[in-house]
């Protein structure tokens, strides 16, 4: 078993929390039931999992991921977006796990995974593979994947014969187009592929973040339905300009203070946003600038066709990281971190 495969089958042994599958609720229990079955049978399987948000998707997928792993089968947990994949152990992005090229503007997306190398040879010994946030991905990814398993298993069946678990709701974030119309947008979802077809749809209808409060419950479920009563905000304090809004939360010499400052924040709405602000209040800070630079790379280089453009990599950011190029001072107000 190649190197991979071992990783992952590590992860299968039974060394971590007990499995507790009398904790489902019926739907639950019945998707759970129908998704072993076809695992006892090696049965193909496509299936997307719907729910809105509160519902126990996660769960469900996690008992799933755990009582299988516990029998020593390989499971590979993914998510389009990678604070998704977090929720899963060992999970790890769509595009990672199935090196999808980074190509926006691409409607055909080659994978580079060769039928005999050690990707090739985890995607096979996967009993279950799940795909979290599925309808944030480009329908082009959906392809994509379907094309990989299909050349990896030697098949021409869908996605290869594989059991995909797909998950999600699509009231919440649909695929970026940029500067795309509507009709542009939903024809990048995967409902608008011909592939959709293909998979059964199971929903999750229970509360359960929310079971306690069933009136909160509707309340949230008729905003996501775009259902929700309109709220009449009387007045509302308005800030023109970036200063004012800095001055408004951190007014007078609250900035300086290290203990009072960590008790307000700005809440914007893009990270280009949050780089701003952050910028402008660190050249209120006193002391000698000093500049901090960073490097790109990646883990997996050696991998010809997977190296994105050097612009991409530039254009990365994580929203829990400054920019490249962060100028700050020595004033003991801003938190330097080592990573």
């Amino acid at each position: 078993m190649n190197s991979i495969a071992g990783k992952q089958m590590h992860r299968c042994l039974p060394e971590h929390k007990p499995v507790v599958l009398d904790i489902l609720n019926t739907e639950q229990q019945a998707i759970f039931d129908e998704v072993l079955a076809n695992v006892r049978t090696s049965s193909p399987l496509l299936m997307f999992i719907d729910g809105k948000a509160g519902r126990g998707k996660t769960f469900l997928v996690n008992s799933l991921c755990d009582y299988l792993r516990a029998h020593n089968q390989i499971v590979l947990a993914t998510a389009t977006a990678a604070y998704a994949a977090q929720l899963y152990p060992g999970g790890r992005t769509t595009h990672s796990t199935f090196k999808v090229p980074v190509n926006e503007k691409s409607e055909m997306l080659d994978s580079p995974i060769q039928r005999n190398s050690p990707r090739a040879e985890l995607l096979k010994a996967a009993t279950l593979i799940i795909w979290d946030e599925a309808p944030m991905a480009n329908k082009a990814v959906l392809s994509c994947v379907d094309d990989t398993l299909r050349r990896v298993m030697g098949n021409n069946i869908p996605f290869g014969g594989k059991i995909l678990l797909l998950l999600g709701d699509f009231r919440q974030t649909c695929p970026v187009v940029r500067k795309g119309t509507r009709r542009q947008t939903v024809d990048a979802s995967i409902r608008s592929c011909g592939l959709w077809d293909l998979f059964t749809v199971r929903r999750l209808t229970i509360p359960i973040r929310n079971a306690e409060d069933p009136a909160f419950a509707a309340f949230v479920d008729a905003i996501g339905d775009g259902a929700g009563p309109e709220i009449d905000l009387a007045a509302l304090s308005l800030c023109s300009s970036t200063n004012d809004v800095i001055d408004f939360v951190y007014p007078g010499t609250t900035i300086f203070d290290p203990i009072a400052a960590v008790r307000q924040s700005i809440l914007a709405v893009t990270n280009e946003q949050t780089d701003h602000y952050n910028s402008v209040i660190l050249d209120r800070l006193p002391g000698p600038p000093r500049t901090y630079l960073a490097a790109d790379s990646l883990k997996e280089a050696n991998d010809a066709g997977m190296i994105p453009p050097e612009p991409v990599l530039d254009y990365i950011a994580h929203s829990s990281t400054p920019p490249e190029g962060t100028t700050s001072t020595t004033n003991v107000t801003f938190p330097e971190i080592l990573l």
